[in-house]
């Protein structure tokens, strides 16, 4: 543009204090100031060149509202001289200029070639604009802003306009005379701001609303921070992506992901699971996880099952990664005794081959979270695990899995059911943190807790959250966001890590072939993160995509013929509840605080045998009895049993009576064993040499009542923006299947009862049942 009227009067001032230097080109832009482009002398001989912009504000008779120039000048100066980043403007040299009786402030800018607003120069490259294009731009912008921040300056006027970029593809932060630095003092500070992007929160605060353009706000000091630059750069984001050419670029899934970051940079979006970015350097993290060459395993080692020479092998997992602070965890005492502890208790009187231990299925959770994670990283349905995912969660998912059993022993559940046991989750958190400890356990090689290890080698591991992942239990005050929200369902759902493995290897060491059904490697490919509404709250879930719904399926599927043919096999039930009994009667004999812990360490500590032979040393007859026929595999026969289907009506009642037997302390129900004894022997069915049974002589088990949740798979169909829950036929009808095989009551007896008794006894189950529940 060719310079007349005030502008070439202005700019011939210029001249006269800066000699030598050459007008190119004159930019009206500025709204409070005059730019041109000109050529500067430079080099020994100045006889070289240089391109710069100059920059003279406007005079106080030009300015349409009240903005002290000298200010503003004073402003931008202040900061532009403190940067030196590629991606803010730099500048070179500052003055006043004398025109008309007043001082303008003038400054020396780099030149950018070819520099454009950033939406122009989006449209002008309609043919050659990529999304990888779109995503380094922001990411050049996010550096830009993040540097400032680095100075303490908040940018305050983030635009279009104020973000230019080169033919090149550079892009400049540029206009920093609105820019602001925190204060110590408590007060109120004017911005300038355009109604479009001022955040609505702050509404209150507008003293000023004649022009949209440059409103004033006069806002507290503690309120323009680095969330102020963060909002006004999310409503750029939300104005670019909906650039027409940008808009045909994207694909639905990178839609999800833009939208899901600007509602985090977006001070007017309130949400206690959707956290704020605290800074741009989180905000430049999940830009470059949109980009297409992203490597999402930076950091995290245990991600790659490849670790050089260091990996462990086992059954059905294969190769797993064994890294330093891998090891450090597994030789610790408290997580190596779990090659002690049984996976499945006794249910290998049943099934020989399922002798496999806790270890070996941690082992295995573990390597399934590194086998998730990828997954859902490499997700392109949906974004939001790689958007609401950091190192920190993956890390800390990562030792979860690890340890996520590091509270059982062989019998856990067994006793748990029934009291005789700490919860294993509540005994995982006292083994992390060592709190508890000396209360519970003499063992002397128990050495630091696991936290001290843990913050030694996986300082990245949030230990509130890691003991939540575990516990289920959280903190006063503790937050769990979204992203926190889909690690857990990681850890803890339908379809997670831990049943995934389970399902495989239990059936594989049982030899059994119920989960061979199980397409792992599909549903692995197929898994995904999403965000559902419930009740009116936003809800981060693990989902499936609809390729992958049937492998999801199979995997109920499975799980509920296991349960029924393996881990609530009869026998299995009988031998577990012959030992809650064993212990029951041997700690009522223990009176001293040493004897419980000494119970305590062979529980936790000992082997399967060695608890066996323990229990064979009691005070109390009835444990030393019931252990020794544990030892020598004599279980309780099964004389009476009650299906769900069968009475609904009778179960019920059943269960309530076992409500009020446990509100009582008789969590083993021996009332009701006394009275199923006492309605036998009323009923006069015993011929063979045994002609009265006592309680003794009778052990009934009715399951939780929770044991009937199988949870809700949530699925991603094709073209959908959101996961349903998913239904079949199939897996309606195996939820009425399932929850009848787990509801089922049955009654053991004393092996001495021959096989005809045992027969007359079950012919008349349902009346005894009947009679002691208070029915007819």
């Amino acid at each position: 543009m060719l310079l007349n009227g005030t502008n070439k009067q202005v700019f011939d001032k210029l001249l006269d204090q800066l000699s030598g230097m050459e007008f190119v080109e004159f930019f009206d832009k500025g709204s409070t100031a005059r730019v041109y482009h000109v050529r500067l002398p430079v080099g020994p001989g100045m006889d070289e060149q240089i391109d710069r912009i100059v920059k003279v504000f406007r005079t106080r008779t030009e300015m349409n509202y009240g903005i002290d120039l000298n200010k503003v000048f004073q402003s931008e100066v202040s900061n532009l001289i403190k940067m030196s980043h590629t991606n803010v403007i730099s500048l070179y040299s500052a003055g006043y200029l004398e025109y008309s009786g007043e001082k303008l402030p003038y400054y020396i800018m780099e030149f950018l070639p070819g520099a454009r607003d950033l939406d122009e120069w989006i449209e002008s490259r309609e043919k050659s604009l990529t999304r990888e294009v779109i995503i380094q731009l922001l990411i050049q912008a996010a550096r830009g802003i993040e540097a400032l921040h680095m100075k303490m300056i908040y940018h305050c006027d983030l635009k279009f306009g104020n973000m230019l970029v080169g033919e090149s593809g550079q892009l400049k932060i540029a206009d920093l005379g609105f820019a602001k630095q925190p204060s110590v003092k408590p007060g109120i500070t004017g911005v300038r701001t355009t109604d479009k992007y001022y955040p609505k929160c702050y509404e209150k605060y507008l003293v000023d609303r004649k022009d949209k353009r440059q409103m004033l706000a006069e806002l507290p000091r503690e309120l323009v921070n680095s969330k102020f630059d963060l909002h006004y750069f999310g409503q750029v984001v939300q104005d670019i992506i909906n650039i027409t050419v940008v808009k045909i670029l994207l694909s639905e899934s990178d839609r999800k992901g833009f939208r899901l970051l600007i509602d985090r940079l977006n001070l007017d979006c309130k949400s206690a699971s959707l956290p704020h970015y605290k800074n741009m350097g989180q905000v430049i993290a999940d830009l470059e996880k949109m980009q297409t060459l992203y490597l999402n395993r930076a950091g995290v080692e245990e991600l790659s099952t490849y670790t050089g020479t260091r990996t462990l092998r086992i059954p059905v997992t294969g190769n797993i990664p064994f890294t330093e602070r891998v090891a450090k965890m597994i030789h610790h005492p408290t997580f190596f005794r779990l090659n002690n502890a049984h996976q499945l208790g006794f249910t290998y009187y049943v099934f020989p081959g399922s002798t496999h231990t806790r270890l070996e299925h941690s082992l295995g959770v573990f390597s399934n979270v590194s086998r998730y994670i990828n997954s859902l990283l490499a997700d392109d349905h949906q974004p939001y695990f790689r958007q609401l995912i950091d190192e920190e969660m993956i890390v800390t998912a990562l030792l979860a899995g690890l340890l996520h059993d590091i509270g059982q022993h062989s019998y856990a559940h067994s006793l748990e059911d029934v009291g005789l046991s700490n919860k294993h989750e509540k005994v995982a958190k006292m083994f992390i943190t060592g709190e508890g400890m000396e209360e519970s356990f003499q063992l002397p090689e128990y050495k630091e807790p696991l936290e001290d290890i843990i913050k030694q080698w996986w300082p990245e591991v949030d230990m509130k959250q890691l003991c939540w992942l575990i516990t289920g239990e959280r903190e006063d005050g503790q937050v769990v966001t979204l992203g926190w929200e889909i690690i857990r369902a990681i850890l803890n759902g339908p379809i997670d890590a831990d049943k995934t493995d389970y399902l495989l290897r239990d059936a594989h060491h049982a030899g059994v072939e119920y989960a061979r059904s199980i397409d792992i490697t599909r549903f692995m490919n197929s898994l995904s993160a999403s965000l559902i509404k419930d009740d009116g709250y936003t809800k981060g879930v693990l989902a499936i995509t609809w390729k992958g719904s049937q492998s999801a399926e199979n995997i109920v599927l499975a799980r509920s013929q296991m349960f029924w043919v393996l881990y609530w096999h009869h026998a299995v039930r009988s031998a577990h509840a012959m030992l809650a009994h064993a212990c029951a009667s041997h700690l009522q004999t223990l009176s001293t605080y040493d004897e419980k812990r000494v119970y305590n360490d062979v529980l936790y500590w000992g082997t399967i045998g060695e608890f066996i032979a323990y229990l064979q040393l009691s005070r109390s007859p009835r444990a030393k009895n019931l252990a020794k026929w544990l030892r020598m595999r004599r279980l309780f026969k099964r004389c009476i049993s009650l299906n769900y289907e069968n009475d609904k009506d009778l179960y019920d009642s059943l269960l309530r009576k076992k409500s009020s037997c446990e509100a009582g302390d008789d969590k083993l129900l021996t009332k009701l064993n006394v009275k199923i004894a006492e309605k036998i022997n009323e009923a006069d069915v015993l011929q063979g040499a045994i002609k009265s049974l006592s309680g003794d002589d009778i052990i009934i088990d009715i399951p939780k009542a929770d044991k009937d949740k199988l949870g809700t798979i949530y699925v991603v169909e094709k073209g959908c923006d959101s996961a349903t829950p998913y239904t079949s036929r199939g897996l309606l009808g195996n939820f009425d299947d399932w929850q009848n095989r787990v509801r089922t009551i049955r009654v053991f007896v004393d092996p001495k009862i021959d096989a005809t008794d045992r027969q007359r006894i079950s012919m008349q189950g349902r009346s005894i049942l009947a009679q002691i529940s208070g029915g007819s």
